[in-house]
């Protein structure tokens, strides 16, 4: 555990190894979950997750802006039919479930990214990953 500095985040408390399990588990949760339903419920859980990070929504999706057009522009491609129907607006759902829950991962990565220090995260990867493997994986964080 970190120190606690007044005026911290709840994420600048938390254990990096906490923190890289709390977003597999919430990824791994996306993927058993793909509906929109347990995607609502997903994004509650990334919302605290933001607002423990003290980061809004708004600040983390200024920071994956570039990622947007390619989570946009994959339910509209599968829209597009080369025969009739033209467009088919019922084959946009499931890419549209899938960009919105890596949508949600990149939210919660970002908070990642914002509440821990590069030292940390490294690691926490090594003592993920044991040996070799996981210092190597450690430096590339």
């Amino acid at each position: 555990m970190l120190g606690y500095a007044p005026g911290d985040s709840l994420g600048h408390r938390l254990d990096p190894r906490g923190k890289l399990l709390f977003q597999a588990g919430v990824a791994a949760a996306g993927f058993a979950h793909a509906t929109p339903r347990g995607l609502a419920v997903l994004t509650v859980v990334a919302g605290v997750a933001l607002a423990c990070c003290r980061l809004s929504p708004v600040a983390a999706l200024g920071e994956v802006r570039l990622a947007l057009p390619l989570l946009v522009a994959g339910p509209l491609v599968e829209t597009v039919r080369l025969g009739a129907p033209w467009v088919a607006p019922a084959a946009a759902l499931p890419p549209a479930l899938a960009s919105y829950r890596t949508l949600l991962l990149l939210a919660l990565a970002v908070a990642y990214v914002r509440t821990t220090p590069v030292r940390e995260s490294e690691a926490a990867v090594a003592w993920l990953v044991p040996g070799r493997a996981g210092r190597t994986l450690g430096v590339g964080v």
